[in-house]
Formats: structure tokens, sequence, C-alpha cells
């Protein structure tokens, strides 16, 4: 559901699924979406060998699901033609109009105008359509279409009628099919080959066994989005979706973005490194390049704590004094009293006191059997809890200090302000020179609703402490 809610008002979402769990997704996908708004069920040719070693069947294909959020709105964008199907239109006849190829003039559909005899500009009479079928057109219809040299007789003049369709007047693209070829969406073969070719290690399947070829989310990209799409894959896997981004804007010149979600360990070994190198390079081999057509481009990629990082950063104040209350109340004490009073100094729950010097703000993560200290992106985390769409971040010198300036805007807040400084060991004159020379650069002009770190005297500004550790979920609503 709450992919669904992600989706523009005429955005679409392709599900890739195996043939053990399409069932259950579709029902699942028919409840979240409403039936009215499943488009197709692909079937993607994803082996280009049989398995002879298969019990029953060899698996050679998976299903891609489509659903739109309105399939009233949503339309398919046509999909480039290729050079083998623009090879199929000739000119035998050296028609002005250019090249073109022919098509059955019968069809077995009843029509009550189609069982007439036709001559041939050879004299030859043919009684009628083959047996069992109807011409598609009127005689007066046929004879319109031969005056304006659109039928085709034959090199002889002597054969059945045939439709000429050319090149110049048929769509400039094709209109998506429900069966892809590995011709047309690449096969896993080509994935592993792919990540292999990218990274410096001699089977993919030791680090991503299931990778997708750039061939299937490129056709997925030419099919649903425009040059300023975004793209949001919240099973990232080893990176395949912004790869196929990457190239096909360096491609076609376009803007789109792509947001990339992923919690499996191979984040860091893969899919970052995978990015990275896409785009310093279109070429690999070896996880080495071998072109230099890269691109301009830059990604921001975010980290949330997790539940056990998060236990580990809980730090008592009174260590011996909770262990032993702990043993007489129990888990009660903990969730009641403890996590409320007794941790409040916690860098996990937000450590406000730390917040003076925002920039150096730490948590000690688990890195297998070791730790280590990383940092935190306070100001960039507390945007997003806000809801924050930032229109601008910029910094400031004044001296040796540092502001970093967050400017945008929320429904609820209007033009919000948000600054960050280090104002550890401050005192009343730091302060005033603080409020000047926000005042000299204007850095609130314009703001609804002004936030700053620790103290200040800037006018209108507020302590975004209290907000920020709401926002986290650390303490309850007031009011």
């Amino acid at each position: 559901m709450a992919g669904r809610e992600a989706l523009a008002e005429d955005g679409v979402m392709f599900v890739s699924i195996d043939d053990n769990e399409q069932a259950t997704l579709k029902r699942l996908m028919d409840r979240t979406f409403e039936e009215d708004n499943f488009i197709a069920s692909v079937i993607w040719q994803k082996v280009f060998s049989p398995k002879n070693t298969a019990m029953y069947f060899s698996d050679d294909h998976d299903y891609v699901l489509v659903y739109a959020k309105k399939a009233e709105v949503w339309r398919p964008n046509l999909l480039p033609r290729s050079e083998a199907a623009d090879k199929r239109y000739r000119n035998p006849d050296a028609d002005p109009r250019g090249p073109w190829t022919s098509g059955d003039l019968s069809a077995r559909n009843y029509y009550s105008l189609g069982t007439y005899p036709v001559e041939t500009p050879s004299g030859k009479t043919i009684s009628g359509p083959p047996t069992g079928t109807y011409w598609r057109v009127s005689k007066e219809r046929l004879k319109e279409l031969d005056t304006d040299s659109r039928i085709w007789w034959g090199p002889k003049g002597e054969g059945v009628p045939r439709l000429k369709r050319f090149l110049s007047e048929v769509k400039q693209g094709l209109v998506p099919q429900t069966i892809w070829s590995y011709e047309q969406a690449g096969h896993t073969q080509d994935a592993k080959k792919e990540l292999v070719s990218l990274m410096e290690f001699e089977d993919a399947s030791d680090v991503f066994t299931t990778p997708k070829p750039v061939k299937l989310l490129r056709r997925i990209l030419q099919i649903a989005t425009d040059q300023y799409s975004t793209v949001l894959d919240f099973f990232a896997g080893s990176g395949t979706t912004g790869h196929a981004v990457i190239d096909l804007n360096r491609e076609d010149g376009g803007d789109r973005k792509y947001i990339l979600v992923e919690m499996g360990e191979y984040f860091e070994t893969v899919l970052k490194p995978r990015i990275l190198k896409v785009i310093y390079s279109k070429d690999w081999k070896d996880g080495k390049p071998v072109s230099r057509e890269g691109t301009s481009h830059a990604f921001k990629y975010i980290k949330l704590e997790s539940y056990e990082d998060a236990l580990n950063n809980i730090a008592f104040t009174h260590e011996t004094d909770g262990q032993e209350a702990l043993k007489l109340y129990g888990d009660d004490y903990l969730l009641r009293y403890m996590l409320d009073f007794e941790t409040r100094g916690s860098e996990t729950l937000l450590n406000v006191e730390k917040l003076a010097a925002p920039f150096r703000y730490r948590l000690r993560l688990r890195d297998g059997e070791a730790s280590r200290d990383v940092p935190v992106d306070l100001p960039e985390t507390f945007a997003y809890l806000l809801g924050l769409r930032v229109r601008g971040r910029k910094v400031y010198h004044d001296g040796q200090r540092r502001y970093l300036v967050y400017r945008g805007s929320t429904p609820e807040r209007g033009e919000v302000v948000a600054i960050w400084r280090d104002t550890e060991n401050w005192g009343e004159a730091d302060f005033e020179r603080d409020r000047d020379f926000v005042e000299e650069n204007s850095l609130t002009e314009g703001a609804d609703d002004v936030f700053v770190n620790g103290d200040s005297f800037i006018p209108k500004a507020r302590p975004l402490e209290g907000v920020f550790k709401r926002l986290m979920l650390a303490e309850p609503a007031v009011g």
C-alpha cells in the first residue's frame, strides 16, 4: 500500500516475480490497486537455453506484473523500433512514398461485403478470398486503394492482393507486448556477466545470486518514464535499476531521478560500488574501465540506524543502579522508567546536550565482532523528519565559524529556514556576533518558521531540539 501511495497520479508499478508466487502476488496487487488498474502480466524469458536437468519442466520465464495507480490516466510509451523491424520494409516497385511491407487482405471474421471476385493487373481472375475467409475491405474500397497504388499484386501482377503499409506512415514506435524474449530484455546470464564485468570477483553468484539484466530494466523505463521521471525501486538488489537509469539518461540526455532502497549487506560491496562505476564509465571488464564515457552525476545515500545499533547506543545514566532495578522489577521497569529517564543521554535517542556541536555527532555501530564510531548527518536527518522540501543547502563562514543553512518549505509550516552551527563553549558575546552575522547575511529573510540548534539571540528563531526529538518519537508530543 505504501508503494501505491508513493506513485504519481499517472504512475505505474512493475513487479518481477517467479512462477511460485505469481498467483499470490496477483491477488495481493488486485486488492491493493483494485482489479480495474491491472494493466498486464508480462512473461519474461529469463534464460536462453533449457535446463535439461530439470525434474519436470525447464523453468525458463518469470513474470512482470504491471499495475497503474489510475488505469484511465496512465498510458505506455511506444518502444523504439529496432533495425530488424525496419529492415522488413522494402521498396521493390520504387514507390515514391518509400519502403513498405504488405499485409494480408483476408480475415476469418465475417464481413458481408467481403466475398467478391477480383481481377489482377495481369488479367487473371481470383474468384474470391481464400476458403473460409473474407476480404477485409469492400469492392469499392479495394478499387480506391489500388488506384492509390496501395495494393501489391506480386512481382508479376497476378498474385492475391495485399495491402501496402509504408514505413513513413506507421507509428514511430512499437506497442509493448506481453511476451519479452531474452533478445529484447536480456537473461540471467547477461545479468551475472554485467555484474562480473563491473566488480572484481570471478563469480557474481558468490555475492549476489539473482541480479536482473540492464536490458530488462531499460525496457521498463522506456515504457514507463519520460526524461524527467522519478523511479523508485524499494528492492534494489544489486542496483540494476540505478544502472539502467544512468545509462538511459546518458543516451537520450534525460534527467530521470532514481531512489533505491536496500537493506542487504551487499549495499556496500555491490550496489554502491556499481553505481559509482557506472557513473565513471559506461564500459567495464574485470572490474576495470575500458572506456571513459562517463557522465556528470551526483548521488546521495542515507543509512538508517538499525534496531541492533539503537540498542548498542543506549547508555544508562546510573549503570549499576539501573542494572539492580532491572533485576528487581524486570522488563516493565526498563520500558516504563529506564528508557524514559535513565537513558536520556543516549546518542541513539538524540542527546540534545551534544547538539551544540552538531557536525561532530557520532554513533557506535557494530561491524562483525568489532564496533566503530561513525558520523551522523543531523542536519539532513532533521530535514527529512520535518518533511522539508529542500530548495537550497548552503555553507557560510564567519571567520572560523561555519554555518550550514537549509532553506525549503512544508505544507504545514510554509517557508522554513534551519540554521546549524557549532555553539560549544559560546558566551553572550558569541551569541550577539551570531545574531549580527545572520542578520547581515539575511539568512532568515522570507521565512515563516526559523529553526536553530541550541541557544540564540536570532529574532524569530526557535531551538530545534524539542521538535527534532519529538519527530524521532523519542518524546511524546505535548498539547
